[in-house]
């Protein structure tokens, strides 16, 4: 009974079926197809979970041998992220109030003296980087630009009109190069999927392509 159920042609029985019924149910109006798929997406979305307790556990226990034995300078790291857990523990705990201390008093002013550190980083790059060497730079750069003043305060106030350009290039150029990826994503999508059903993609159930 174990080695049937270890057979590499039964999850991909299972993916086959819950593709197929998750498929239709989406073109086609049918109360049974659109229940079973209903009940399958919320059942996943369940079974998903399990991972991240189990990897939460995982990373628990690999650092608490880091403590044990430390070897390395590097491994006190671990007590960072030991911290970081009792802190959220409390944090639930204690309703909201914990954390919001937390938040307010420590965490704000840590952001915020690390962007201000990371700004003169940042502004370096941009110096070096941003050099109209050709027209796709220059554009680049132009863009940039008007992205930075239209969220700068300081950029409205010498020119209000940075917002609206900030909109033109959200609207037209930027939303004309992200519709182009999401079909190309989609057929990419598609093709694996087909490929899935056909039986030639195998890596995830720890098969090797040939």
């Amino acid at each position: 009974m174990l080695s049937i159920l270890r057979r590499k042609e039964i999850p991909i029985m299972l993916f086959i079926i819950g593709c197929i019924i998750t498929l239709f149910a989406g073109f086609l109006n049918i109360p049974v197809l659109t229940d079973a798929s209903g009940f399958l997406v919320e059942n996943s979305a369940y079974i998903a979970i399990f991972p991240v307790y189990f990897g939460t556990f995982l990373t628990l226990r690999y650092h608490m041998n880091k403590l044990r034995q430390p070897k390395k300078t590097e491994d006190y790291f671990s007590v960072i992220l030991l911290l970081f857990l009792v802190l959220m523990i409390v944090a639930y705990w204690s309703k909201g109030t914990f954390f919001d201390l937390l938040f307010n008093t420590l965490m704000q002013p840590i952001s915020i003296a690390i962007l201000s550190i990371v700004g003169f980083f940042t502004f370096s790059a941009m110096y070096r980087a941003f050099k109209a060497r050709n027209l796709d730079a220059l554009a680049f750069f132009i863009s940039a630009v008007i992205t930075m003043m239209s969220n700068a305060p300081l950029g409205l106030q010498i020119w209000p009109g940075f917002s609206n350009l900030r909109v033109w290039l959200d609207t037209v150029p930027n939303l004309a190069a992200m519709r182009s990826v999401l079909i190309v994503t989609f057929i990419g999508t598609m093709a694996i999927m087909i490929r899935s059903l056909l039986g030639y993609e195998k890596v995830a159930i720890g098969v090797e392509e040939q």
